[in-house]
């Protein structure tokens, strides 16, 4: 299920999804729910971090980005052992080239 933070992603992680994807915001009781119930995180740092990156620091005055805020919730998540699998998100990868 796609969700960032807040309510949304606490239904979907109650609701028992199998995994989340992005997951840019997670506050400290999703991350042990979705260590309890076995949910995977798909975090998408990569398109953040080429695709938007430079935008958000720009529409921040360069105080904070999308990247620094998911690079901090993926640390987090990790930490607590949730599952991680890969995904990046439309378009910052040209398909079949991720395992190069």
């Amino acid at each position: 299920m796609h969700a960032y933070d807040g309510p949304g992603l606490h239904y979907c992680i109650d609701a028992g999804v199998a995994s989340i994807e992005h997951g840019i915001q997670l506050d400290d009781d999703a991350v042990r729910k979705m260590v309890a119930k076995g949910t995977y995180l798909v975090p998408t740092l990569q398109v953040y971090c080429c695709a938007l990156e430079k935008a958000d620091l720009a529409m921040t005055g360069g105080k904070t980005s999308r990247l620094a805020i998911h690079k901090t919730s993926f640390e987090k998540a990790l930490a607590a052992g949730v599952k991680i699998a890969f995904g990046s998100d439309a378009g910052s990868f040209q398909h079949g080239t991720a395992g190069h």
